[in-house]
């Protein structure tokens, strides 16, 4: 049978003052390092070019990273410093990993959090996993079974502007069991009690924080949406 699966969508609007727009532009300089498909570290200004694909991404307290239209940032996972600014000006960010079961992870403190202009922000749990090639009982695989988490918990401390843009995010799924044969279990066994989140799907979280009471957390004509991943079927086929 299926698996129940958590959706959570939480948005923290500490700010309740009225809207007040602020210039984001910090001073501009230039990255010492280009390039692709490692942990990247931004302590100045960053602005993604064509399609860049990295593995962690730390912004740290003088880092600015700037997404413009056209471009597409390809990572696993964001960690954001205070005083930090992202600023997705029409551009696309990917968060995914290439492992099994695992977390994505959008996360952190900054100054300004802006995404405008058509931008899009997708974000994809991985998949559980199990290697079925032979037969069960699948025990070493229940640690990877479940969908990964994507989770986006963003603070801002001086400005949230979320402006005709989409936030997408979606848990993985659960991996699906082949159905038991006369002869040969496929359920998980584990010799104790098995958890509900064994073979659950990946849980989706969007927590948005402003704590500037001199403005306010504007969402406009934009979509944010959560969605948790499915659970994987039981060795029963349900």
């Amino acid at each position: 049978m299926k698996r129940i699966v958590s959706i959570w969508l939480c948005f923290v609007l500490v700010a309740t003052s009225a809207f007040l727009l602020v210039d984001v532009q910090a001073e501009e300089k230039i990255i010492e390092i280009r390039g692709s498909g490692s942990d990247l570290i931004i302590n100045n200004l960053y602005s993604v070019a064509g399609l860049e694909t990295w593995s962690n991404i730390t912004v740290t307290g003088t880092g600015k990273l700037v997404v413009p239209t056209g471009t597409i940032f390809n990572v696993t996972n964001i960690y954001l410093q205070s005083g930090s600014i992202i600023d997705v000006s029409g551009g696309t960010i990917l968060l995914s990993n290439p492992l099994h079961a695992e977390n994505v992870l959008f996360n952190g403190t900054c100054s300004y959090f802006n995404v405008t202009d058509g931008s899009i922000i997708q974000m994809q749990g991985s998949d559980g996993y199990a290697d079925t090639s032979s037969s069960g009982p699948y025990t070493a695989f229940i640690p990877v079974s479940k969908g990964g988490d994507a989770d986006m918990n963003i603070t801002a401390t001086e400005e949230l502007i979320i402006d005709n843009s989409t936030i997408n995010l979606t848990g993985g799924n659960g991996f699906d069991l082949p159905k038991s044969a006369a002869f040969s279990s496929s359920a998980w066994c584990s010799g104790i009690a098995l958890s509900g989140y064994v073979a659950a799907g990946g849980n989706a979280t969007i927590n948005l924080t402003l704590t500037n009471n001199d403005t306010s957390l504007t969402i406009n004509n934009s979509s944010l949406n959560a969605k948790g991943g499915d659970g994987g079927d039981a060795a029963d086929g349900g």
